[in-house]
């Protein structure tokens, strides 16, 4: 007799997360839904709108494919009716596989450290007077999992205040988020800093705070490959003082100049005048930490700070092979029920992948 095996669709359904089904009665995404019916109905509906987010298909083209795939006979509009419905089910579906990340891996890196990875992305509306959102994301650097996701208007800068932290979590972000505001926001949590910075808005200063820190000289006496770091404060407007590390190293001379080409274009998009120590700056890895250089010292630090790229990866996951980078939806709601959409497949994606990766030693 023939072994039956499962098919990928009923593959992909034994990776959803438990109770779906209810909590698709329980929020009435089928309510007037007509097009669906019979015991599978809720997965019919599912698997009509993946084949929209999964695959960058319109909405017309997703129609064209339920119909000869047999799935449901439902129009373009019908599919957007559900789609707009859905939003709360697919924000569910993530918290689910998020706190499923939680209580499945500790997040004790070091020391009993959780050390997290913060980015932001633009996503557009398509035509020439589209929206812009952001999409706020955090990593969990342990398990390369997302634990935090934020959906904010385009107005709605980088930074800490949108993420929820936690005592002794370490958070590894990029320039944008190496400001006073921030490092003080984690400070006051219990958090650490470990980030790039600009020292044109990072103001740093001596331990003491009496007086500002002279970084260039200190670079200066860096060898190409070479890591330095020095003891520093930020010092803030009523006086008080938050204790860190400078830690950096001097490119070489390839890379040096490759990040020199990049200011040089930045200024003149920016139509700004370009400042020689800019540029002399462009020649060094710059990072601001607040983690005990006891425990943490400057390679280290450098080090950690290189598995920042993982994120990278997972945007151009979204933007490319979701096509996250544009928004295809024009209304409010339709947009956010759509990037969750999106955010909730990456996710079941990463878990098709690590069910996969099982089946090898």
């Amino acid at each position: 007799m023939k072994q039956e095996y499962f098919s990928d669709w009923d593959f992909v359904m034994s990776l959803m997360p438990s109770g779906w089904k209810e909590k698709f009665k329980e929020l009435k995404v089928l309510k007037f839904g007509r097009k669906f019916t019979g015991a599978d109905k809720e997965s019919k509906l599912l698997r009509v709108l993946m084949l929209h987010l999964g695959t960058g298909a319109s909405l017309r083209e997703t129609s064209v494919l339920a119909t000869e795939g047999k799935i449901a006979d439902i129009s373009d509009v019908g599919i957007l009716k559900r789609l707009r419905k859905s939003e709360d089910f697919f924000v569910w579906c993530i918290n689910s596989f998020l706190e499923d990340s939680r209580i499945k891996e500790l997040n004790n890196l070091s020391n009993g450290l959780r050390f997290r990875i913060l980015d932001a992305s633009v996503v557009t509306e398509p035509g020439a007077t589209g929206s812009n959102w952001r999409l706020h994301y955090s990593l969990d650097m342990k398990t390369l999992r997302c634990d935090e996701i934020k959906i904010t208007d385009a107005k709605t800068g980088e930074g800490v205040k949108n993420f929820s932290v936690a005592q002794n979590e370490v958070i590894l972000a990029d320039r944008a988020y190496g400001r006073r505001t921030n490092i003080e926001l984690l400070s006051d949590a219990g958090a650490y800093t470990l980030c790039r910075f600009s020292p044109q808005h990072l103001p740093l200063h001596t331990t003491d705070g009496l007086a500002s820190f002279q970084l260039l000289p200190n670079l200066r006496k860096l060898e190409f490959g070479e890591t330095g770091e020095w003891d520093v404060s930020i010092k803030y407007p009523d006086g008080h003082l938050i204790s860190g590390r400078v830690c950096a190293v001097k490119k070489t001379p390839e890379a040096a100049e490759k990040s020199k080409k990049k200011v040089r274009r930045q200024s003149v998009l920016a139509q700004t005048k370009l400042q020689p120590k800019t540029l002399e700056y462009a020649e060094y890895t710059l990072i601001f930490t607040t983690l005990p250089p006891a425990t943490f010292p400057a390679e280290n630090i450098m080090k950690i700070y290189r598995l920042r790229w993982q994120i990278e990866i997972l945007f151009k996951r979204l933007k490319s092979i979701l096509s996250l980078g544009h928004l295809h939806k024009y209304d409010e709601q339709s947009v956010r029920a759509w990037l969750s959409g999106k955010i909730f497949t990456a996710l079941l994606i990463e878990r098709i992948i690590k069910a996969g990766e099982s089946f090898f030693p």
